[in-house]
């Protein structure tokens, strides 16, 4: 009968050795791995931890810096709802100089009798949502007025008639802008982080059209252009489908917002 039947014990060992053994030590490698990815992950966290004492140093070098033209009688304590998450987000932006920069500026301003109450504790969380590129990027906006920009698109035919209304008959390219020229940052990096700027609500594209059209001279050179002139072309190629590249002007601003945040981030004493 199959209900007394035994395996003998050497048939199990061997079935272990030749199966079952084989299997779990490979699991049990995988296990053994799984721990060293995790430091080997967390390694950069460590070093972090390691040096966060240097660091919150080198923030008051820095405040030292920006603070060496205040009166000392008009320097005093921040606010924490301030200055512990400024200096909790420092701490590990030092290895950047423009993120560092604009935590020391922010660190700098909140301590000083002056400038104190013009210290948002949203710009905290501003500075979190900047790359190094959108930090350069403001700056450089920071400095001029209305930075024309031009957004291009073709206008698309449907059965013989110009769709004007319709978004789903353009094809849309993005945004043009011609002021903003950073040698360490490509002209799609600007793109990216002009969009971020106004996701943030730092900066705000405008529909009117600076009245001087010679700054949008440069649409029409540049290589978004020369890509949807070469679209238009094609989608003309078999038989008329796109009816013009058009061009639509506006300008580019600082927010108030962006103004105050310029005034208290970047701009020195």
């Amino acid at each position: 009968m199959l209900d007394n039947f035994e395996l003998p014990n050497e048939v199990i060992s061997k079935a272990y050795d030749d199966i079952i053994h084989p299997a779990a030590s490979e699991i049990g490698k995988t296990f053994e791995l799984i721990p060293r990815a995790i430091n080997a992950a967390l390694a950069p966290l460590e070093t972090w931890i390691l040096k966060k004492e240097y660091n919150i140093n080198q923030v008051k070098i820095e405040l030292g810096k920006s603070l060496s033209t205040v009166d000392p009688n008009k320097i005093v304590s921040p606010d924490s709802y301030v200055a512990v998450p400024a200096l909790q987000a420092i701490s590990y932006s030092m290895s950047n100089k423009e993120l560092c920069s604009l935590y020391a500026n922010l660190l700098a301003k909140s301590m000083v009798s002056d400038t104190k109450e013009r210290v948002h504790p949203a710009f905290v969380e501003i500075i979190k949502q900047l790359s190094p590129n959108d930090a350069l990027v403001l700056k450089s906006c920071s400095t001029r007025g209305a930075i024309p920009v031009a957004t291009l698109s073709i206008a698309m035919l449907r059965k013989g008639m110009y769709i004007v209304d319709s978004p789903r008959e353009q094809q849309f390219y993005p945004n043009l802008i011609s002021d903003i020229i950073i040698s360490s940052v490509s002209e799609e990096q600007i793109r990216v982080s002009l969009d971020n700027l106004l996701r943030i609500g730092l900066d705000h594209l405008n529909d009117f059209v600076l009245k001087d059209y010679l700054p949008y001279s440069f649409v029409e050179s540049s290589e978004v252009y020369s890509k949807a002139s070469a679209d238009f072309e094609r989608l003309n190629a078999d038989e008329p489908t796109a009816d013009c590249i058009n061009i639509a002007k506006k300008c580019l601003t600082i927010t108030e917002l962006g103004e105050q945040f310029c005034n208290i981030c970047i701009n020195g004493f």
